[in-house]
C-alpha cells in the first residue's frame, strides 16, 4: 500500500481522497500508479498488454485497478463522530461511494498528485469508475475495496504548470513537447483559413474557411471542430484521422499557411 500525503494523492471529481482513506495499492501486478508509470513504463491497457509506441493500440484506452483503503478518522487523524471510529468509518465509505457513483455512467475527472525525483506533478485525466457494491471488510476499523478506473484516453495531462499556447503564428515554426508521451491531444485555434503541416510526418489539418473569426479544433477524443460554439466539422480536413500527432522530447517542425496557435498540456504514461 502506498500512503497518501501532500506529496502522493489522488483527487477524484474534486474530492481529495486523503479526507477519507489512507492508502492505495495497485491490484493484480498488471497495474502501475502514475507516480511509477510516470518515471518508468507504462501503464496497463484493457487487455493487460503495453504496446509499442508505433502501433495503433498504444492509442487505445487504459485501464487501472487500484484498492482503497479507507480511514477511520479525518485528514487530521481525528475521530469526528460520537460513536467513535467505526462510525467515522461507516460515513468515510459511505462518502467515497457516493463521489465514486457519478462516475459509473460519465467521466469524472482524476488529478494524481505524484512525487518525481526534481518536484511534485499533477497529473490529469478523466475516467469512468466501477466499484463493487459493498465495500470489503478487512477489520472492524479498516475497510478496503477495489475500484476500476477506464481511462478512454491513454494519457495525462501535465497539469503542473497549466496549459502551454503558442502563437497565433504563420510560415514555418517549431516546438518542442516535453513529457514522455506522444502529444496527440492538442488544441488547434486557426484564425485564418489555411494549413498546419508536421513536416517529419507529413500528417496535416486544414480549415477551409473561418467565418467569424476562428475555428477550434480540440483532438482530444471524441474530437471536437467548432466555429464560435458551433458545429463546424465541414470546414476542417485532414491526411489521418487523428489529425496531428508530436513524439515527446523531439523538435516538431511546422510549415503553416493562414495563421493558427497551439494550446496543449505536456502528456505522460
Amino acid at each position: 500500500m502506498t500512503l497518501l500525503s501532500p506529496d502522493y494523492k489522488i483527487n477524484i471529481g474534486g474530492h481529495d481522497f486523503a479526507t477519507y482513506a489512507d492508502g492505495l495499492e495497485a491490484v493484480d501486478g498488471l497495474d502501475t500508479l502514475p507516480g511509477r508509470r510516470l518515471r518508468r513504463q507504462p501503464g496497463a491497457y484493457r487487455d493487460g498488454v503495453s504496446p509499442y509506441l508505433d502501433t495503433p493500440s498504444f492509442f487505445d484506452a487504459k485501464r487501472q485497478r487500484l484498492r482503497i483503503w479507507v480511514s477511520s478518522t479525518n485528514a487530521d487523524g481525528n475521530v469526528t463522530y460520537a460513536k467513535g471510529p467505526a462510525a467515522h468509518l461507516r460515513e468515510n465509505v459511505e462518502t467515497i461511494m457516493g463521489i465514486l457513483a457519478g462516475g459509473t455512467s460519465s467521466n469524472l475527472q482524476v488529478d494524481w498528485t505524484v512525487p518525481t525525483p526534481s518536484a511534485t506533478r499533477v497529473l490529469r485525466n478523466w475516467a469512468q469508475i466501477s466499484t463493487p457494491l459493498v465495500g470489503a471488510g478487512s477489520s472492524r476499523l479498516v475497510r478496503r475495496f477495489p475500484i476500476t478506473l477506464d481511462y478512454p484516453w491513454p494519457f495525462f495531462r501535465d497539469n503542473t504548470a497549466g496549459e502551454t499556447g503558442l502563437g497565433p503564428f504563420t510560415g514555418s515554426q517549431s516546438f518542442t513537447p516535453l513529457g514522455n508521451a506522444p502529444l496527440a491531444d492538442a488544441e488547434l485555434v486557426c484564425s485564418s483559413a489555411g494549413r498546419i503541416t508536421h513536416d517529419e510526418s507529413g500528417d496535416f489539418v486544414e480549415v477551409s474557411a473561418t467565418p467569424s473569426g476562428s475555428v477550434t479544433i480540440d483532438q482530444r477524443p471524441p474530437r471536437s471542430v467548432t466555429d464560435g460554439g458551433g458545429d463546424a466539422r465541414d470546414l476542417y480536413n485532414a491526411n489521418h484521422g487523428w489529425g496531428l500527432r508530436f513524439p515527446a522530447n523531439v523538435l516538431a517542425n511546422l510549415t503553416i499557411t493562414g495563421t493558427w496557435a497551439i494550446n496543449y498540456y505536456d502528456a505522460v504514461h
